[in-house]
């Protein structure tokens, strides 16, 4: 017995000492990463911000909540786009936002964003368009 609680101590300091943490990128897959620092760069690269609704000034005031759902965009066919992190926020005047994780040349404007707050956070491409600057909000 003593043996076994033995290595199974060794086991865990080997584990504990070897650095890897795995974030958990979407659903389903799992990528071990040997440095947390690399999380915060592999998926906020940049957010879009969807804020349905106005305010009594005119400008968005938001603040973030914690990093904890995937959204996966889908063209009007129902065919996945891609999966991104998001990040559901508050908005002070106009309510719950979206804020997606995309790459700096796949940009969507808010009217191109279906969201069901009841099954989970989606997003729909009902078409892509150039990118309207007073319809969303950009912010690293």
């Amino acid at each position: 017995m003593k043996k076994i609680l033995m290595f199974f101590s060794v086991a865990v300091l080997i584990v504990l000492s070897s650095g890897i943490v795995f974030a958990n990128v979407g659903n389903d897959n799992i990528i071990p990463l040997k440095d947390t620092s690399k999380i915060k760069s592999q998926i906020e690269p940049l957010y879009v911000v969807y804020c349905p609704g106005g305010s009594p000034d005119g400008k968005h005031h938001f603040y973030r909540s914690g990093r904890n759902t995937s959204i996966t965009l889908k063209d009007s066919s129902n065919r996945t786009v891609g999966t991104w992190w998001g990040i559901p926020c508050q908005c002070k005047y106009c309510g719950s936002q979206i804020s997606l994780s995309l790459d700096y040349s796949n940009y969507i404007n808010s009217s191109d964003i279906y969201y069901d707050g009841w099954f989970g956070l989606w997003a729909y491409i009902t078409s892509i368009h150039p990118v309207n600057p007073e319809e969303m909000v950009l912010f690293k």
